[in-house]
């Protein structure tokens, strides 16, 4: 749901407890489908190009500074610059019967834990960030969904994507945390908002990987459901299912466990598991084939 590969830890040989409140981000991000179907890889593109542009602008505007005396000189361990690949096992569309396997790249800029650019995360800046809290904003990228993605999709149309405003928050008490992210698109289709939430505790096994269940659920604006899992009048008549009015609502709840292994110097192993039960008028809609939704998603990734 919510989700990074944050400021991993730099060695592999213990898993500090701060590592819990630090770098729950990457592992969930396995789960952002949403943000990948259709798009994924244009959206690498564009992180690159924007990842680069970046990167020359804080470095330029740093020995700017440090020429002129106002500010100390680049230090190489301001940046958290990470790399990977990631491959996911999830449902074609959300409410499918039918699974798919993707894999993806991962790619992740971070600078003096304030500027941060992420494949799925966006562009995007963090008002705080410590051990215990983290508020963060971000513009990014969602995929929408084409009918050709599946059959069942046939005649319903499709959703086009568009840049989507993103808010996070993040609060860990001990081993416990709580998380919220609300993503609002305001270009291309008007799909509403969504707010994703979780409660997840963090086990550290053997000082040597972290492992973390969360109890999560989302609550999807009328627009969004209107939009992902309504049929009208003109949807019906081209596709043959029944017609659905979708409401506001809570549209699914259900468990979520990640999972963090670092190996070697810098690499790192991320796994997730992931059942979401959908509800309400999300799950009486037509184009939905099983309330049950599963998904399996594990990564590789190095930091500088």
């Amino acid at each position: 749901m919510i989700i990074t590969l944050g400021a991993f830890l730099p060695t592999v040989r213990k898993v500090p407890t701060s590592l819990a409140s630090r770098d729950q981000r990457s592992i969930r991000q396995l789960s952002n489908d949403k943000y990948w179907r259709k798009s994924g890889a244009r959206l690498v593109r564009r992180l690159l190009l924007f990842g680069a542009l970046f990167t020359g602008v804080c470095l330029a505007a740093e020995a700017s500074e440090s020429e002129q005396g106002n500010g100390a000189p680049v230090n190489p361990s301001d940046w958290t610059i990470q790399i990977g690949v990631l491959s996911a096992y999830w449902p074609e569309f959300e409410g499918s019967d039918e699974f798919e396997p993707e894999a993806m790249p991962y790619l992740s800029f971070e600078y003096q834990d304030r500027y941060f650019i992420h494949f799925t995360d966006g562009i995007g800046v963090n008002f705080r960030k410590d051990d215990n809290v983290r508020l963060a904003a971000s513009i990014a990228y969602a995929g929408g969904r084409d009918e050709s993605d599946a059959d069942e999709l046939q005649g319903v149309g499709d959703i086009n994507g568009g840049a989507t405003l993103n808010l996070f928050s993040e609060y860990q008490l001990g081993k416990v945390s709580f998380d919220g992210k609300l993503v609002h698109q305001f270009s291309g289709d008007n799909t509403g908002f969504l707010v994703d939430a979780g409660v997840g505790y963090t086990f550290i096994i053997a000082n040597t990987a972290l492992v973390k269940p969360a109890l999560i659920a989302s609550f999807a604006s009328s627009r969004y459901t209107h939009t992902y899992f309504g049929i009208n009048v003109a949807q019906a008549q081209s596709s043959g299912l029944d017609t659905h009015d979708a409401g506001a609502g809570l549209k699914n709840v259900g468990l979520q466990v990640d999972l963090l292994r670092p190996f070697a110097n810098h690499w790192n192993v991320l796994g997730q598991f992931k059942y979401e039960r959908l509800l309400g008028d999300t799950a009486d809609s037509p184009i939905v084939l099983d309330v049950n939704q599963y998904s399996v998603g594990l990564g590789i990734a190095y930091q500088f």
